[in-house]
């Protein structure tokens, strides 16, 4: 390959198993395995085996420990810590680390042998379990001695005051005492201990003793503080055990990717990550290899572009380190560019590593300058007032992206980029966005882009909509949110404009759906606005990266299609069960076909099992997509129409077709129906990604609504529209399990397995890091407008949008007060505007006056962004007018949107067609200047042309006798029976068998060889008569030189709002000058064709294209060959019989298409192309009766240019609607 693209994955496939297998010391065979399930499930279940399978006590307790992790199984346990924990942390080299990961502060001392750290882990467990025990001896004789809970469930005796009253149990304390009662019964009963109720009521007995006054209220204060300690000391010890629980869950999944990489090695295949961390093992680490390797991949490609880099993870880095960020990759001249925007770096649970970038940033400085890196200061995408907004933003704190001045990676800094304004209309951007009652385009294109609405926590409790109790927190603020992005979107579509520059004219047209993008971060964000836009009667659509066909949508009307197709499946493979069978009859698969429940002796029953059962060995045979279609299309149901009918419909029934199409794929490696059953149940039980993009949700109709993206889908994509409602909102608090954080020292990545306060707060700046970069990537979707959404929250912390604009640790509350302020500024100092980065303001701008003088003020005028409410939105509902195309407006072309209300997903009239499917055959009635031939007046006695069959087969095969000419050689009889020989060997040459004449004996080899002597003689007069053309003495096949002829040139042109109605009327035009040419009568004739307006392409094939003469003075020619019988014999087949029956068959059509398509041909393939000069003509030769050294049977002639090109501009015609 001159330019090799590739991904990451085959780039290092092709180094390792296809190019330098040898020299990497790697095996040839090797393959690249997408779905690797059934060997995760076979290491898992012999990790098991030798762990647990032994019946021993401690088996069992470290089983029941596992098995109540998170309500799934242990393998699918096993499964995310191996994908979402261990591959981020993953050591190239086995031999590092802790078993070759980067583990931090195991309880267990071992640190090579995973085995042993799971026994010593297995016995620390044990030891924690026996505590619990012996604190419940402790409380037994609480409970024995004591009224601890009341029969009632209220608080005990024990719990009783000096007053004489005893405190009220919360619903949990109460269900935590019965619980440690029932476990103090059975401490062996490990399932209830390891439940939420102790843990949960514990913290709320605490509560309770800790507000009175130990010595002055209870009665029994000592038994009280004893069962508190006692309860809290179980508490304690559950925390323990868990963390025992966690370290545990980690070293298992390291024995099962030891295993699985051993049946890899066994069956010769690798996953997606192996194949990456294998080459940067050989590159790196492999003896021989790492020496010899990097060399040859750089003599092969010495130059390497690799894209979307700052979404690079600490393998990828340290291969492309090794290959080309190094001295001695410089000293060879092997350079890479690496090109990506760190700012948008969001992909951190895919293992994206900011890190990595900034390390090979830092590095490329030092090998190259500073200078070696390049910055793009131009946005072409945006409105201007959408860069300056973003600008302002990002310009406000001197830290926008968060990151510790203190780093040896440095970090990310934000530079202002420039709008790409266009000097002649004053626009920028793809589009600019106005309200009808705005005004003209220009008077817009410098107003504001950045729609910014706030409201109070007050405006919330005010809607009629939310309760006075909830306002101000999260719940409330959303659904409030959601509903407001909601009018907003209405407002957009019936009163909002884009306008864009098209060759130095605006063209404006309304806002679409389709134009508009809303971005959210998880499923119940887009809920909460497809129900608020459903109530306003907008469709809208759902995107992301986890939608998968066999989940329900977050929409109101979601349909889980998964279960559907379970209950069809599950019926039809046992029918006999009427159970199943009425379950399948009732759910909404059926769509209400049956009004009341059939009894096992119903007709209608009987009927559905025999279905049923006839659609089970449709299954077995061809598999699950035609027993569906069988017994979807049953009239009995109506399933696929009757579902249409109900709200969400089309997706429904494309998400029904869409798992029954996965159920045919599964057919073919699943045998049998029981094997497909289990395949199908596993699809949601394992939330495999294995079937990649077969997975993803699919409707074209859907690319007519409002999208709602979440923002890591929204990456690299754009939006004329943008609503971003909970882009302000509180920052997501990291979890011990998701105790990831970065060593500076090391430059690596680790999991603390304890999640100290110290790796928490180093998580907690990455997710705000990475939060800032998800506002970036959010901000700048839109080419035309955005809209922002800022709610008053009182709790929760602030995230990245709040933090850009307040001092870290700022309440939630008094952030929306600075962003206020902020939005309603008549202008934006930037020095004056910056936080100081988590210092004390007045001592940060004392250090900054001691240190250097204050540099000049960078000033963003107000008109960024406008802040707009209610009022805005009813003002321009009020003012707002239907736009239109005026006189006085002569710049501006006004466009419908492309899809109408009605719009289905697909375009009915857009087609591939051809003259055939365009025009119409003459019609009953219709006149015909032909009079009827009597089969009597046909000489039947011999073969002749004239007793040749008629009908389609016999015109194909005369067709391909003359494809299979070779002209120069067609005097010669043994060249012609060759050619139809070839003929007679098609499909269509069993036409001669039904050539007979009158009592002719059955066929024989004699009678064959009459056949094909008949046609040779009928071939030699058709290659040897002279047609008319433009050159005097006319064309002969014979005399055509090899190379100046092609057959069947198959041409494709486009046709936009083609209309018959207009090709009636040339048809007309040419036909006339056609008739006065020939000296034919056609006052009679109907020039009708089928009514019809249709897009799309047009189609054909030229029987034959010719030419004469040489150079400049070529001649080109269509000719098309017919086989029509006219009369029976050649005095019939004159020009004015020829002409009239072309007519009466709309040949004269035919020619036109073909003329044009030569023309056009000629026009790109000529230089200096002239229609007059080189376009010879149309020839139509009707074989029948052609004769050698005469023209008869044969019609030239040659259109005017002018009726060509009127017919391009029919094919052409774009029509624009005001």
């Amino acid at each position: 390959d001159e330019a090799a693209i590739c991904t990451i994955h085959s780039f290092c496939t092709s180094a390792l198993h296809k190019i330098y297998t040898f020299e990497a010391g790697e095996a040839f065979d090797v393959e690249l395995a997408e779905d690797t399930k059934k060997q995760l499930t076979e290491a898992a279940n012999g990790v098991f085996r030798e762990l647990f399978y032994k019946g021993d006590k401690t088996a069992e307790v470290i089983a029941a420990l596992l098995e109540r992790e998170k309500n799934s199984g242990l393998k699918e346990v096993i499964s995310e810590v191996i994908h979402r924990k261990l591959s981020k942390i993953r050591n190239t080299d086995p031999k590092d680390g802790t078993f070759g990961y980067c583990l931090k502060n195991a309880v267990s001392g071992e640190k090579k042998n995973v085995l042993k750290a799971v026994e010593e882990l297995k016995k620390l467990i044990l030891d924690s379990f026996e505590k619990v025990k012996t604190e419940l001896g402790t409380l037994k004789n609480l409970y024995d001695d004591n009224e601890v809970i009341a029969p009632d469930g209220t608080a005990g005796a024990m719990f009783s005051k000096s007053n004489g009253s005893v405190p009220a149990f919360k619903k949990e304390a109460a269900a935590s005492a019965k619980a440690i009662a029932a476990l103090i019964k059975n401490p062996d009963d490990i399932s209830l201990y390891l439940g939420s109720e102790i843990t949960g009521g514990i913290n709320a007995i605490s509560r309770i003793t800790q507000r009175e006054d130990y010595g002055k209220t209870f009665c029994h204060r000592d038994e009280v503080i004893d069962f508190e300690d006692g309860c809290t000391r179980l508490s304690d010890l559950k925390a323990e055990i868990f963390g025992y629980k966690a370290e545990l869950l980690i070293d298992l999944a390291v024995l099962v990717s030891d295993k699985l990489d051993e049946i890899f090695r066994r069956d010769r295949i690798i996953d997606f990550d192996g194949i990456i961390r294998r080459l940067d093992f050989v590159l790196n680490c492999k003896e021989g290899s790492r020496d010899m390797l990097p060399s040859l991949i750089r003599s092969k490609y010495p130059v390497a572009m690799i894209d979307e880099f700052q979404d690079t993870d600490p393998v990828q880095f340290s291969i492309f380190r090794k290959l080309y960020l190094n001295e001695e990759a410089r000293s060879s001249s092997a350079f890479c560019y690496l090109i990506g925007d760190p700012k948008q770096s969001i992909y951190g649970f895919r293992r994206a590593d900011i890190n990595s970038y900034l390390k090979a940033r830092a590095l490329i400085e030092d090998l190259y300058g500073k200078d070696s890196i390049y910055t793009l200061s131009t946005n072409y995408r945006s409105q201007e007032q959408i860069v300056e907004g973003v600008n302002c933003i990002f310009s406000v704190n001197k830290n926008p992206f968060f990151f510790d001045e203190g780093s040896s990676q440095g970090r990310i800094d934000y530079s202002p980029v420039d709008a790409k304004v266009n000097a002649k209309t004053g626009s920028s951007g793809k589009y600019s966005f106005r309200f009808d009652s705005s005004g003209t385009p220009e008077q817009n294109f410098a107003a504001q882009s950045n729609y910014v609405e706030l409201y109070t926590s007050k405006e919330i409790a005010d809607s009629e909509k939310v309760q006075e109790s909830s306002k101000g927190n999260k719940g409330s603020c959303r659904k409030f949110t959601a509903q407001k992005v909601a009018r907003a979107i209405k407002s957009c579509l019936a009163h909002g404009i884009l306008d864009k520059a098209v060759e130095g004219r605006i063209v404006s047209r309304p806002v679409k759906p389709s134009d508009i993008a809303v971005l959210v971060r998880t499923g119940d964000e887009s809920a909460l606005v497809m129900n608020a836009l459903k109530e306003l009667g907008i469709p809208s659509v759902y995107y992301s990266d986890d939608s998968k066909v066999y989940q329900p949508d977050s929409s109101p009307d979601s349909v889980y299609e998964y279960d559907l197709i379970y209950y069809l499946m599950e019926a039809m493979d046992d029918y006999a069960n009427r159970g199943k069978v009425r379950r399948l009859l009732f759910c909404q698969l059926c769509a209400g076909s049956f009004d009341s429940t059939p009894d096992d002796s119903s007709a209608s029953l009987e009927q559905e099992v025999a279905l049923l059962k006839k659609c089970r060995g449709i299954w077995e045979k061809n598999g699950f997509y035609p027993a569906f279609s069988t017994w979807s299309r049953d009239p009995r149901h109506n399933c696929l129409t009757e579902n249409l009918k109900v709200s969400g419909g089309e997706r429904t029934v494309t998400n029904l077709w869409h798992l029954a199409e996965l159920l045919q794929t599964a057919w073919v490696h699943e045998h049998g129906i029981q094997a497909q059953l289990r395949w199908y149940s596993s699809l949601v039980k394992d939330g495999s990604d294995s079937q990649g993009d077969a997975l993803r949700k699919r409707l074209e109709s859907e690319a007519s609504q409002v999208s709602i993206y979440t923002i890591f889908k929204s990456k690299g994509l754009e939006f004329p529209l943008v609503f971003m409602p909970f882009i302000w909102t509180d920052l997501r608090v990291p979890t011990a399990d998701d105790a990831f954080y970065y060593d500076d020292k090391e430059g690596r990545l680790y999991f603390d397995l304890k999640g100290s306060d110290e790796t928490m707060q180093q998580k907690k700046n990455s997710v705000l890091q990475e939060d800032a970069r998800l506002l970036y990537v959010a901000l700048t979707r839109a080419c035309a407008a955005n809209f922002f959404y800022i709610c008053q929250q009182v709790g929760g912390v602030a995230n990245a949008f709040a933090r850009e604009f307040n001092e870290a640790g700022t309440a939630m509350k008094d952030c929306f007060e600075k962003a206020r302020e902020f939005f309603s500024a008549d202008s934006i100092d930037l020095n004056a505007s910056h936080p100081a980065d988590g210092k004390d303001t007045k001592a940060a701008s004392a250090e900054s006056s001691e240190t250097s003088a204050k540099p000049e003020s960078i000033i963003y005028p107000s008109k960024s962004f406008r802040i707009v409410d209610d009022a805005f939105y009813e003002q321009i509902e009020s003012a707002g007018t239907a736009p239109a195309k005026t006189a006085d407006k002569p710049d501006y072309e006004f466009c419908v949107s492309e899809f109408p209300d009605t719009f289905n997903g697909i375009r009915q009239n857009f087609k591939i067609s051809s003259y055939s499917g365009i025009v119409a055959r003459i019609e009953d009635g219709e006149h015909t200047h032909t009079s009827p031939v009597s089969s009597e007046s046909i000489d039947h006695s011999v073969f002749t042309r004239f007793n040749f069959p008629r009908n389609a087969t016999a015109g194909t095969f005369l067709h391909s006798m003359m494809e299979y000419c070779s002209f120069p050689l067609s005097l010669d009889e043994a060249a012609r029976e060759r050619c139809i020989d070839k003929a007679i060997r098609t499909p269509e040459g069993v036409i001669l068998n039904r050539w007979r004449y009158q009592n002719m004996p059955t066929d024989t080899a004699k009678l064959k060889s009459e056949k094909v002597k008949a046609l040779s003689d009928w071939l030699l007069d058709i290659v040897s008569a002279r047609m008319p053309c433009a050159d005097k003495n006319g064309v002969r096949f014979c005399d055509l030189k090899k190379g100046d002829w092609l057959t069947e040139l198959e041409f494709l042109f486009p046709s936009e709002n083609f209309n018959t109605e207009n090709l009636i009327s040339l048809r007309k035009q040419n036909a006339a000058i056609f008739a006065q040419e020939k000296g034919i009568d056609i006052s009679s004739m109907d020039f009708a064709l089928a009514r019809n307006v249709l897009s799309g392409f047009v189609t054909g094939f030229i029987d034959l294209t010719f030419k004469t003469g040489d150079g400049a003075d070529a001649h080109y020619y269509v000719l098309d060959y017919k086989s029509n019988f006219i009369g029976p014999d050649a005095s019939y087949y004159d020009e004015k019989s020829v002409a009239l029956n072309m007519l009466e068959h709309c040949y004269d059509v035919q020619y036109l298409f073909y003329s044009l398509a030569l023309h056009r041909f000629l026009m790109s393939r000529i230089d200096n192309y002239s229609y007059d000069k080189n376009f010879g003509g149309i020839i139509y030769a009707y074989l029948r009766g052609m004769q050698k050294d005469s023209g008869n049977s044969v019609i030239y002639t040659r259109p005017r240019q002018d009726i060509i090109e009127k017919l391009s501009a029919i094919f052409g015609e774009r029509r624009v609607v005001a």
